[in-house]
């Protein structure tokens, strides 16, 4: 397991621990881009909602390419919007639409993770940096730029497929954790507050949640993740 970020391989690594498998998996430091394993040192290679963080995509795919044997497959997962008029589509919207016409009734749902988002920005500012790599801004659907990333990186049999889930959160400790967790930008920043910016942070959030399940509101978490595959020509 490769990161950039000391925090997330410790995460990674008492993670695997409980599970019993801290034997079994080596976590390294390092830079996607420029990866520190030899030509074809691995069967195959998973990049997990990563993609949109990397300054050069491009550079990324062609060392995940680099490092795969010839035959081998490449999966890069990113968070993303169903394709569009898809059935999975379909069925997000109409969810969404639910949730507006129930709103008479009771609030809207708290979503993951866009709601710990907002309220960081409203707790210590806007940043003056976006959380994701340049080249991601305007986009909520990644089907066409990732698999065109990957033909140009001489994969062959790219194919492309999308899986989503949505979970009702019961408690707000539950909520915050999955946030604190999946949110890269309310991870870093909240990483780089103090402590007390951080203790307000959490008061809030828990106050709010409070607040909502006692109007009878949800705590929900709809995910989407983009699987983009391809394989690496055998004499490649």
């Amino acid at each position: 397991g490769v990161d950039l970020s000391t925090g997330m391989l410790e995460t990674a690594r008492r993670l695997a621990a409980e599970r019993g498998l801290g034997g079994a998996i080596e976590f390294v430091q390092g830079d996607a881009e420029h990866l520190g394993f030899e030509d074809a040192s691995f069967d195959a290679v998973v990049s997990l909602y990563a993609l949109r963080h990397f300054p050069d995509p491009a550079q990324a795919i062609r060392e995940m390419r680099r490092v795969c044997r010839p035959g081998g497959q490449v999966v890069v997962g990113v968070g993303s919007g169903a394709p569009l008029l898809s059935p999975d589509f379909v069925r997000r919207q109409l969810e969404r639409l639910a949730d507006a016409a129930g709103s008479a009734i009771r609030p809207r749902p708290l979503e993951a993770t866009g709601f710990l988002d907002r309220l960081v920005d409203e707790q210590l500012g806007t940043p003056d940096t976006a959380p994701d790599a340049a080249w991601t801004h305007g986009r909520t659907r990644f089907d066409s730029p990732v698999a065109a990333l990957m033909r140009e990186a001489d994969f062959r049999a790219v194919r492309v497929s999308w899986a989503g889930q949505s979970a009702r959160i019961a408690s707000s400790d539950d909520f915050w954790r999955l946030q604190i967790t999946l949110s890269t930008r309310a991870r870093k920043r909240y990483a780089q507050s103090t402590p007390e910016q951080q203790r307000r942070l959490r008061e809030a959030f828990d106050l709010r949640c409070a607040e909502h399940r006692a109007r009878g509101g949800r705590m929900i978490y709809r995910s989407g993740a983009l699987l983009t595959r391809g394989v690496r020509p055998p004499s490649g």
